[in-house]
């Protein structure tokens, strides 16, 4: 969700990674690889989405500029791709359209441009959970690219919200076929959506895969992205299985403490240059959705035998 703009309680930063800390920002995103001589990192911030780019991967990251579009409410959850000659920029967003169909519920929408920073068209939504099951959300979109079925997905959340962080959550997955012109990304014909987890009654969100050791890691968020302490507290688990389908067997990955931070989650994983990078929120002060401050850290990640290891 969007960060707020003040907050109460204070909470100490992890002792790894490389931080961005100048603004309340959350949500993060990495674009793979290097663009015009800078690598970007894209985030839900004050007013829409905060671009950051450095020289070098994974740290030194500056504010740029924000991206933002008439006709939404708010944009967050941001993913951004290079794909067919153009970086296309998914995001989440509630139309303030009253005419259309789709302005009820949040739902995962797409822009394109030829910069990775400006000029983007935002176009019509691409995922509308709430067409199929009312009162349901489409968030958090990221992709995937399957060697093997030499197909690409796009992965998000399916949820409602009842008595958050309570409700029904699910990691949702379904092929999307890239475009050069027009609207950059459909849905592919005649293959519809399946689940990447059953369904939970807490919150499961912030979907992010990679293919690592023969097997598939998904990266998820779970607990209250507004609480960094006690039962709800936001933390980061990792599902895995053979290939892409229902995964299994979740462990925790990223718990609140004095390594990671606190309420980390919204993990995103991205490989550049062979290193594989994780970027995620951390709480640093504030609890509940008006008060919560958060900021992003950067580290990078490993296999070991029983899996990712951050840091």
């Amino acid at each position: 969700m969007a960060p707020a703009a003040h907050a109460a309680a204070s909470y100490p930063a992890p002792r790894i990674g490389s931080k961005i800390t100048d603004k309340n920002v959350a949500d993060p995103s990495l674009l793979a690889g290097k663009h015009g001589g800078y690598y970007y990192l894209y985030a839900t911030g004050p007013g829409g989405i905060a671009v950051y780019r450095s020289g070098s991967p994974g740290r030194g990251y500056a504010y740029d500029r924000t991206i933002s579009f008439r006709g939404y409410s708010l944009e967050w959850a941001p993913h951004v791709v290079y794909n067919s000659h153009r970086y296309v920029l998914f995001f989440t967003a509630k139309s303030t359209n009253n005419s259309a169909r789709n302005n009820t519920e949040h739902y995962v929408y797409v822009a394109a441009s030829t910069a990775p920073d400006r000029g983007f068209t935002a176009y019509s939504a691409l995922k509308c959970d709430a067409d199929i099951r009312q009162g349901w959300e489409a968030i958090d979109p990221t992709t995937y690219y399957s060697a093997a079925a030499r197909t690409s997905y796009l992965a998000w959340r399916r949820g409602h919200v009842v008595g958050f962080p309570g409700g029904q959550y699910q990691i949702m997955a379904e092929a999307i076929t890239y475009h050069s012109s027009g609207k950059p990304v459909t849905l592919t014909a005649r293959k519809g959506p399946f689940p990447l987890t059953p369904i939970q009654n807490t919150v499961i969100e912030a979907p992010s895969l990679i293919y690592q050791k023969n097997r598939l890691w998904l990266f998820v968020s779970r607990g209250a992205f507004n609480t960094a302490t006690g039962k709800n507290a936001y933390y980061t688990q990792v599902w895995q299985g053979a290939k892409l389908g229902l995964l299994a067997n979740p462990r925790p990955v990223m718990t609140s403490g004095a390594k990671y931070g606190y309420g980390p989650g919204a993990a995103e994983v991205t490989t550049t240059n062979g290193t594989h990078y994780i970027a995620y929120e951390y709480i640093t002060s504030g609890s509940g959705t008006k008060n919560v401050v958060r900021h992003i850290d950067i580290a990078t990640v490993s296999w070991a035998t029983g899996g990712p290891v951050v840091g």
